[in-house]
């Protein structure tokens, strides 16, 4: 905003003839995404409170819970302020993933309260009676999202980077929300609640219908208990399932976004000048005029860090994307016809989307691939092999190769054994053509405060010409004078436009972008399946660059966390429920969680991208929530004399409810962001369906797997006792 009031006071300061005009403007895109997810958040608290409300049908009971979500968020925001974070798209992604979760530890602690004063006991009594039931659940539930977030928070490389504030938003926000479920919610439960004296109209139709629920509920668990193989079985078959949708998601470091602007890149013939790049830049802009919604085009010639006149790059702007019908793709690929249409002469055209790491030429393209190895000319047969595959495939748009030949050259070859005779070194005569011909600086001067460095050459007439080396004398040994012609030949060749290296040897970059309906993931497959054909020499490798390099990095840094989470799982766990098999129970249902999640990715054609990834990191501390609540009631009623099936029967009766309310909660409070639809939403969308469809799948099967499982496992610790006791 700063930035644009000082450009319209320049616009008015400049000359009539001058008209100052902002050409891309990132704070559109920022501020609609903010927007967004600000009204996500307001949203998915409204949908929050209305799940609290249905369940609870208490407005007093609602008005304590909802307090729990607006005292977390603001102390968050007070966490900002000490760790010095921004106000960005990670963080306010991390909030709207907690506003479900905020709700989450009070909803416990406020039901356990409810039914103790629906018992008859005093409300202070039953506030300080209905937390102690419940704290072991909530601490051990909080701990496990906990477990989950912090791993991704301190992860290493780019991944780090992008989501250190992620994690440490939703670990600081979730804390506080425990520390408030916990102090803030047992004290208004003690002055606001009071005994219900029954329902009417549609709350009392409601409470027949949670009770008709759990009752049909706690007699399926009787049933499923009778059967718990088979129970166990189905549940594998649903994780089967899920595994099996997994392997059809494509991978992608970020997914396809909409953020209404794109670019392009034009290469012409080397040697191409200003003028007739200008020329042609002026083709396609009139070639583009045509097109649907694109509303800005601009343009730079030699824009790249070598200033090649031969390239052109593009910028164009859409109509906003709540105006169109058209996908931005389509859109892309349009304009990628009419480049190809207006521009036959151009070696190259390449159509992209504008990187998320502004700056970043390796994240220009959706795949890019890095051949290196000693000798230039074997890694030329090498590349061309793989872009004529890239063609044939159909699943490469925008083939290039870095390697460029024809670029003329004058060659300096020396005849060393005459040089060697007459007593000139190869260092002597490179030094004579380098300061006639290129020019050495042998000064300097200042005026008004700059430096200005004096190069000496010989003047241009005596340099424009091959033949002009023969102006060129070089001393010999003696002190004679030996013409260059003597020691010499020149001669004018072509060569590569410029030699890369990569670990110090050769290198030839390939690069390409997806079609409409595919991902980087895809092209990454068959990219491997063309290496793994080429039977490359020792001495040569492939090595993936840019997006493609974050790709696999990506996947190698969240199964650290993946690991570091379970392992922190189980300790917290562990020492919660004083037992080295019940985390086995609870960490069981992680999986349950695959059918939903990569269903629902498959089913909406989500790429599993990195935000994806970090949010089914997320759900499976999620989802271990409704385990810790049945097994935590569970231990207890065995404490008082139940037996194992006793007491998970007994479990499901009373812990129904609020594994459903807190599943629903979180769910409703994502519902916003897979609905999303501003500028770029497509960046957190897939997180919101992936968190929605594991919670889903996750939450109907843990309420018949973890009781099959706490049973067999409570079976087994007997029949071990048992044998013991035989044995001895």
């Amino acid at each position: 905003r700063a930035i644009k009031e000082e450009l319209a006071k320049l616009a008015i300061e400049v000359p009539a003839d001058i008209e100052v005009t902002a050409v891309r403007d990132s704070s559109r895109f920022i501020e609609s995404s903010v927007r967004d997810v600000s009204y996500d958040i307001l949203l998915g608290i409204a949908l929050v409170v209305i799940v609290t409300l249905c369940f609870l049908l208490s407005i007093r009971a609602t008005l304590i819970v909802a307090t729990a979500i607006p005292t977390a968020l603001i102390a968050t925001f007070f966490a900002f302020y000490l760790l010095d974070f921004s106000i960005n798209m990670m963080s306010l992604i991390a909030i709207s993933l907690c506003v479900g979760l905020l709700v989450d530890d009070a909803i416990v602690v406020l039901e356990s309260i409810h039914r103790e004063v629906e018992s008859g006991q005093e409300l202070k009594k039953a506030a300080s009676v209905g937390t102690a039931k419940v704290a072991t659940a909530v601490i051990a539930a909080t701990m496990s999202v906990m477990a989950v977030f912090l791993p991704i928070a301190f992860t290493t490389g780019l991944i780090g980077v992008f989501f250190y504030q992620y994690g440490m938003t939703v670990s600081v926000a979730v804390a506080l929300s425990l520390f408030i479920s916990l102090t803030l919610t047992p004290m208004l439960s003690s002055r606001l609640l009071k005994k219900s004296a029954g329902h009417n109209g549609l709350a009392a139709y409601l409470d027949r219908a949670y009770e008709r629920l759990e009752t049909s509920y706690v007699k399926w668990v009787r049933v499923s208990l009778q059967s718990r193989w088979l129970v166990l079985l189905l549940a594998s078959g649903a994780v089967a399932i899920g595994v099996f949708f997994a392997g059809k998601i494509p991978l992608a470091f970020t997914s396809n976004t909409d953020r209404s602007e794109f670019l392009a890149t034009v290469e012409l013939p080397l040697g191409t000048g200003i003028t007739s790049a200008r020329s042609v830049a002026t083709r396609v802009n009139k070639a583009v005029q045509d097109l649907e919604h694109i509303n800005l085009v601009f343009t730079v010639i030699g824009s790249g860090a070598q200033a090649k006149a031969n390239e052109i790059s593009f910028y164009f702007g859409l109509s906003p994307k709540q105006q169109r019908t058209t996908n931005q793709r389509a859109i892309m690929d349009r304009a990628r016809k009419a480049l190809v249409a207006a521009v036959p002469e151009a070696k190259h055209i390449s159509i992209a989307e504008v990187p998320w790491l502004s700056g970043s030429g390796l994240f220009g393209a959706d795949v890019a691939l890095a051949l290196s190895g000693p000798d230039l000319e074997q890694l030329r047969v090498y590349a061309d092999t793989i872009t004529r595959e890239m063609a044939a495939s159909g699943l490469f748009k925008d083939t290039k190769s870095s390697y460029e030949p024809g670029k003329p050259e004058v060659q300096v070859s020396i005849k060393r054994g005459r040089a060697a005779d007459l007593g000139i070194s190869v260092r002597d005569i490179a030094a004579s053509v380098g300061a006639t011909m290129g020019g050495i600086d042998v000064a300097s001067y200042e005026e008004f405060g700059n430096r200005y460095d004096i190069r000496l050459r010989y003047d241009e007439s005596f340099r424009d010409q091959i033949s002009k080396f023969d102006l060129i004398q070089l001393r010999a040994a003696d002190g004679a004078l030996i013409d260059f012609r003597n020691v010499a030949e020149v001669g004018v060749t072509s060569g590569p436009a410029q030699i890369d290296r990569y670990n110090r040897a050769r290198k030839i970059e390939l690069s390409g972008n997806a079609p409409p309906g595919y991902q980087s993931g895809d092209l990454m497959e068959k990219m491997d399946e063309i290496i793994k054909g080429l039977d490359m020499a020792s001495g040569y490798e492939a090595t993936y660059l840019g997006s493609s390099e974050q790709i696999n990095e990506i996947a190698d840094a969240m199964l650290f966390a993946v690991m570091l989470s379970l392992v922190t799982l189980y300790m917290i766990l562990a020492s919660q429920f004083n037992s080295f098999t019940q985390p086995i129970v609870i960490m069981l249902t992680a999986p349950l969680s695959f059918a939903g999640a990569f269903t629902l990715l498959a089913l909406t054609n989500s790429a599993l991208s990195v935000t994806t990834q970090i949010a089914l990191v997320a759900l499976m501390g999620l989802v271990m929530k409704n385990g810790i609540l049945l097994v935590d009631y569970a231990n207890q009623a065995v404490e008082r004399g139940l037996s194992a099936k006793e007491a998970m029967l007994e479990a499901a009766n009373l812990r129904l409810r609020p594994v459903l309310m807190t599943a629903f909660s979180t769910i409703f409070g994502m519902i916003p962001i897979a609905l999303a639809t501003s500028d770029g939403a497509e960046l957190r969308t897939s997180m919101g369906i992936i968190v929605i469809g594991g919670l889903i799948s996750s939450t109907f099967l843990t309420l018949f797997v973890v009781p099959a499982v706490y049973t067999l496992m409570a079976d087994g610790k007997v029949i071990s006792r048992q044998r013991l006791g035989t044995k001895r």
